[in-house]
């Protein structure tokens, strides 16, 4: 054999034996003490492995450890809770260091309750032995300020770890930022102070700049929107907070130098009970919001999860992730995880359900290396009512993806327009010349619930649908294209 050609073939090797390592299968467990537990932000390692902080201790108290969860590719898991005598914290934020490490920041006090005055920075290998631990007193007696409370961090164009939030006095949050180096210096602090209050759930850099682009809004009326901010983060433009953009959850992916995705929950100010929904919007960096994808069921609230809703694996594989959820102070009703499959021209391609033996809620979710999904949140029952257990769900993109193809059948007169029906695997349905050679194509259930909706662009008589992946039950279709529509229905078995 050629050298190149060897070359080659070991190059090849190599790239199949990484794809092998991090190959990951579909699972879903819960994870309990006798305690309360409670996951805030995730990352996956080089090794495939989600790493995710949190918390974990007395609900009734407000006293806290900080818990860590590393969850291996095969659904296997290793805790730790890292317990300081006369401390009460908690990990907020977790980065992957540039030596494979982990960087997670909280924050603590020295009493129970939620006045956390100090903020904590502590380095864990991947074994989640610490390092090391630092901690600076962002809190003291001559401020306006109680405690520091800790939302989201990224990795910036220098390398750089940028930590986001808010500070708390009387019942209201300040913005808040901390930046910090790989060795978890702090290099730059600053608060933002208003009147009736503001904090950042979210912030991500803006690309071919040094500037961040955040997601802050008032606690109290959870009006959010975007602001820029420069890199010693300088208050550059804010965008007027509407009164229907209700944030629970946001996203930190760019499709290009100018737009970024943004998931968040949207109030539906013409039905009769104020729903929920959830939405994904296009923000450019002027801060202008462009095309959206309303995602709900008809007569709930949808609301997206708490922390991150959005984890993006590549331009076809983009997860939404929330939960139908009861205005109840820990509800325990049953009621459903949600995750939706998109892309980034918004089109709906996957739906799909967790749950209804219990109540469940999603704090966050991030995208593993084989394209799939990991969710985290809690699960609570009426026999468990004092305190949340966390759950996990993995899922992989073919364990719900419609796929949908047009091609070419002779003698398609000989069929029905839909056949076969009922089907378990694969749906074909006549397009007739009428919707043109471009067209929209959605999947409802019988109560109006939407699998999938997506622009189809095709030269053939016949459109392929693979429905393996819905549940049992009746659909209704609908194709609408060149001004005409055609609808109809079929039963998907198991």
């Amino acid at each position: 054999m050629p050298i190149r050609s060897m070359k080659k073939l070991i190059v090849l090797l190599f790239c199949f034996g990484l794809l092998t390592l991090h190959a990951q299968n579909s699972f879903e467990f819960t994870y309990g003490t006798s305690d309360d537990e409670l996951l805030l932000n995730a990352i996956e390692d080089n090794g495939g492995n989600v790493v995710i902080v949190g918390r974990i201790g007395n609900r009734s108290t407000f006293n806290y450890d900080p818990l860590i969860l590393k969850v291996n590719p095969d659904g296997s898991y290793v805790s730790k809770r890292l317990n300081r005598p006369d401390t009460n914290g908690y990990f907020a934020t977790i980065n992957l260091l540039q030596d494979s490490n982990y960087l997670i920041t909280g924050s603590y006090g020295l009493t129970s309750g939620l006045n956390y005055e100090y903020y904590w920075v502590c380095k864990l290998d991947t074994n989640l032995n610490v390092l090391f631990e630092k901690t600076y007193h962002l809190v003291d007696s001559s401020s306006i300020y109680t405690g520091i409370a800790l939302e989201y961090s990224l990795d910036d164009n220098d390398n750089n770890i940028v930590v986001a939030g808010g500070k708390s006095f009387e019942q209201f949050f300040d913005m808040c930022l901390i930046k910090l180096n790989q060795q978890g210096d702090t290099l730059l602090t600053r608060t933002h102070h208003f009147e009736f209050g503001a904090r950042i759930i979210n912030i991500t850099c803006i690309p071919e700049s040094n500037d961040y682009l955040g997601i802050a809004g008032l606690i109290n009326f959870h009006n959010y929107g975007p602001v820029r901010f420069d890199s010693v983060f300088n208050i550059l433009d804010v965008k007027h907070f509407y009164a229907n953009f209700d944030n629970k959850g946001t996203s930190d992916h760019w499709l290009n130098d100018t737009t970024y995705m943004y998931s968040c929950a949207n109030t539906d100010l013409n039905s009769s009970n104020l729903e929920e929904r959830i939405c994904v919007f296009n923000i450019d960096t002027a801060l202008r919001y462009h095309k959206s994808v309303v995602l709900d069921k008809p007569d709930t609230s949808d609301y997206p999860a708490w922390r991150t809703s959005m984890a993006y694996a590549n331009d076809s594989t983009v997860y939404i992730g929330g939960f139908i959820n009861y205005l109840e102070f820990y509800p325990t009703e049953p009621n459903c995880i949600e995750l939706y499959l998109i892309d980034t021209g918004l089109n709906l391609l996957g739906y799909k359900e967790f749950g209804w033996n219990a109540n469940y809620d999603v704090w966050g979710m991030v995208a593993t290396s084989d394209n799939g999904c990991l969710l985290y949140g809690n699960v609570r029952t009426e026999e468990n009512t004092t305190e949340s257990d966390v759950h996990i769900i993995k899922v992989r993109r073919e364990d719900f993806d419609i796929t949908t193809t047009v091609k070419t059948i002779e003698n398609v007169a000989g069929h029905a327009k839909l056949w076969p029906n009922p089907a378990r695997n694969k749906l074909h349905i006549e397009l007739p010349e009428t919707v043109g050679k471009s067209f929209e194509f959605q999947i409802l259930n019988l109560e109006g619930k939407t699998y999938t909706r997506r622009k189809v662009a095709g030269n053939g008589n016949v459109l392929d649908i693979n429905i393996q992946p819905l549940p049992a039950g009746t659909y209704v279709y609908h194709i609408t294209g060149n001004g005409h529509k055609i609808s109809g229905k079929f039963i998907k078995m198991n």
